[in-house]
């Protein structure tokens, strides 16, 4: 969605019809609130990030076909919505890793300060074993999911197709920030469940980078398959 209202959607109705190479026909369409065929619903509430105001923003009827997407829409711009889709899909799970990255480190970076400052029969709570233990693990995810968003990066910027590398990264990287947002509440006791600390905000915000842009299992899914594309048994 842009800053001026306008939300990109996939339409199926042309599921009828075919693209070149025979692929059943994808449409994406500019869908702007109040405009003819439009149509859209009230804000969604959800429980994670509260900036964003999502909306369901649908179509119904036919659309003229110089609304659909492409080198200035109509004909150009048809049949190739899949294509479109994709690459956004590879962007936008490097987009949803270095998210999953920034709110890691702020999970981490709360429970290695509450850990130095909480203190238990007399010594803070960093100094027990336990505690060290989820803290290692804790930075060593956090650097993995930073180096594999970096490098998908990278590659993105050099214009290489980045299907595996943008997977891998969004897969690793989320399911790490969960799991360190988890850890950082669970750090923090029963402190941690209550808005006076950060970390019941980050503990809520995490499940969103598993689901969003594809989930775990559809990653793995396409982890899989491009790896057998990338190496074949000869």
């Amino acid at each position: 969605q842009d800053n001026h209202g306008e939300r990109i959607v996939g339409n199926n109705d042309h599921a009828q019809e075919q693209a070149p190479g025979g692929k059943p026909k994808v449409a994406i369409e500019a869908c702007r609130q109040g405009e003819a065929h439009n149509t859209a619903v009230a804000p969604e509430s959800a429980l994670h990030i509260h900036a964003p105001v999502n909306r369901w923003c649908g179509t119904y009827g036919p659309k003229p076909a110089e609304e659909e997407a492409g080198e200035g829409g109509g004909d150009e711009g048809s049949g190739h919505g899949q294509q479109y889709a994709l690459s956004a899909l590879e962007l936008g799970r490097i987009n949803i890793a270095a998210r999953a990255g920034g709110v890691a480190q702020a999970a981490f970076a709360a429970a290695r300060r509450y850990a130095q400052q909480r203190e238990t029969f007399g010594r803070p709570i960093y100094d027990h074993q336990a505690i060290q233990f989820k803290l290692a693990e804790m930075a060593t995810k956090l650097q993995a999911a930073r180096l594999m968003t970096y490098d998908a990066a990278k590659r993105a910027d050099l214009g290489e197709r980045v299907d595996l590398e943008a997977g891998m990264a969004k897969l690793f990287a989320s399911e790490a920030a969960f799991e360190i947002a988890t850890d950082a509440l669970r750090i923090h006791g029963g402190n941690g469940y209550t808005t006076e600390f950060p970390v019941e905000r980050y503990f809520r915000d995490t499940p969103l980078m598993i689901i969003g842009e594809g989930t775990s299992e559809i990653q793995k899914m396409v982890i899989a398959r491009k790896l057998r594309d990338r190496y074949p048994v000869e």
